[in-house]
């Protein structure tokens, strides 16, 4: 017994076919074909995926009476609590047989290989198991619904359902603000904090970008696009070929790293950090005319402490990182707030800034050309200084006089290593383009380090001596980075098993 109806209409669009339901849910039918036109009640056979979502439709017969209804009965295949799901092989005469996933947490008496009758309701895009009743492993599956004593299934089995219809709110939220369909938008896998709910977003239609954050618990949903904003004025040939560099920061000093890089039509930023308690805190912003882009390198405190000062005076100015970059930065930021609040050190900003910067904050891959500003072509490269660190690379591409394509480019290496450490792969000198310009790390290039595993050996051994000997190792180190390694040292070290 197996049965799937769905109420809607045929439309077409861009040759292939859909049945589209009054709820705004939109199904593609897996063959093209005619079909009738008009409110149908349509008996289908769903093709599912393992997270529950249909993905298309077979068109099997229509009706105009009746309210949709689903039940089946099959072989337990799968369980899986984590997103509360089933999944049942349905064996059919004279037809192929189906394996479909179907959304509730399973009964507590349900096992792998048992059979059962279900019956669903359909919730956006995923049947809910609504009733279930075991059947015996030789039983002839029921001819009618009246031959069964179903249990109910409670409505908090349905965690994965819940859960669809907020990725439909944000969706429906993100096409109101942006003015767009609804059905354009793709979410890519969210990223769960606590009760907020994190989305990367891409039209499928224009190639926009956007960011998607929701409440759980007060459904506030803020929405945040990541938008090209292209030059308009008309470029002369000397500004298409201008590559200008003006350290606001860092220059024979250590600490709030920041270089302003004018590229073609282009006010670029690079880093923005603060330099340590006791001294003046942020680099030289009043020199920055009306930036285009900030590209951050990675999130120490003296490349990006003062990223949300920069966002308060320029909201609208794209910030892009890596990924791992934007994960530590939740950490490190907040972090540098709480220092701010409980030591002598000036408030530069406050906790609002720094969550706006933290969902404004947008990422890139690493090793791949970006173009975040027509003409701006973009790459980070694994610079093997701390989880997340890239060496940032500029080409401004363009037009000539005589209509050839020119370039000018630019290298920042940021902090870099190019020895693997035990967090990190050590930066790839071959991996390094050629440039018109570098502007190059050198605190400790001043001379000649001796290895990793002999530094590290010989820690080691003294922890273990004073270990040994009763005492107590206080370790100054910086947190993030050193702490990880040293702390990865002791515990993978022979002494100290």
């Amino acid at each position: 017994m197996f049965k799937i109806t769905i109420r809607g209409q045929i439309e077409e669009i861009d040759d292939k076919f859909y049945l589209a339901c009054a709820d705004g849910n939109k199904f593609k039918i897996s063959s093209s074909q005619e079909y009738v036109q008009g409110d149908f009640l349509w008996e289908v056979v769903p093709s599912i995926d393992p997270e529950g979502v249909i993905q298309s439709l077979q068109m099997q017969s229509f009706s105009t009476e009746g309210e949709e209804e689903c039940f089946m009965a099959g072989t337990v295949v799968q369980l899986r609590q984590k997103n509360s799901s089933v999944q049942l092989k349905i064996k059919r005469s004279l037809k192929k047989t189906l394996r479909l996933t179907l959304l509730s947490a399973p009964l507590e008496t349900m096992k792998a290989g048992q059979t059962w009758w279900v019956s669903c309701i359909r919730q956006g895009k995923s049947l809910l198991i609504s009733t279930a009743e075991q059947l015996e492993t030789n039983q002839e599956p029921p001819r009618s619904l009246s031959e069964l004593s179903p249990v109910a299934v409670e409505p908090k089995q349905t965690e994965k359902a819940a859960f669809l219809e907020l990725e439909k709110k944000a969706i429906a939220t993100l096409a109101t603000q942006t003015n767009s369909a609804a059905d354009s938008w793709r979410l890519k896998k969210p990223k769960i904090r606590e009760n907020i709910i994190e989305w990367d977003a891409i039209n499928t239609t224009t190639n926009g970008r956007a960011r998607v954050q929701l409440n759980r618990e007060t459904e506030e949903t803020n929405i945040w696009s990541f938008n090209k904003t292209p030059k308009t004025a008309n470029i002369s040939e000397e500004d298409k070929r201008r590559l200008i560099v003006t350290p606001l920061g860092a220059a024979r000093s250590i600490g709030a790293s920041c270089f302003q890089i004018k590229i073609g039509p282009y006010e670029i930023v690079l880093d923005c950090g603060t330099r340590p308690k006791g001294y003046d805190p942020l680099p030289a912003l009043d020199y920055l005319e009306n930036p285009d882009l900030l590209l951050v390198s990675h999130s120490h405190q003296d490349h990006i402490g003062a990223v949300p000062v920069f966002q308060a005076i320029w909201p609208g100015t794209p910030i892009i990182c890596t990924e791992g970059t934007r994960e530590i930065a939740r950490v490190m930021l907040r972090d540098c707030l709480k220092v701010q609040q409980r030591e002598d050190f000036p408030e530069l900003f406050d906790s609002d800034d720094l969550e706006r910067t933290l969902f404004r904050m947008e990422t890139a891959p690493v090793g791949v050309d970006i173009e975040p500003l027509p003409g701006l072509i973009v790459r980070f490269i694994n610079a093997g200084h701390i989880l997340g660190a890239a060496c940032i690379y500029l080409r401004y591409r363009f037009a000539s006089e005589n209509e050839t394509i020119e370039e000018r480019s630019l290298l920042y290496t940021g902090d870099f290593h190019t020895a693997s450490s035990r967090t990190t792969t050590g930066l790839m000198l071959k991996d390094l383009p050629q440039a018109d310009m570098l502007i190059i790390e050198s605190t400790y290039g001043a001379g000649t380090h001796p290895s990793r595993r002999t530094e590290e050996t010989g820690l080691i051994e003294a922890i273990a001596s004073v270990v040994k000997a009763g005492g107590n190792v206080l370790i100054p180190a910086f947190a993030l980075g050193r702490a990880q390694e040293i702390i990865l040292a002791i515990r993978t070290s022979a002494l100290f098993h």
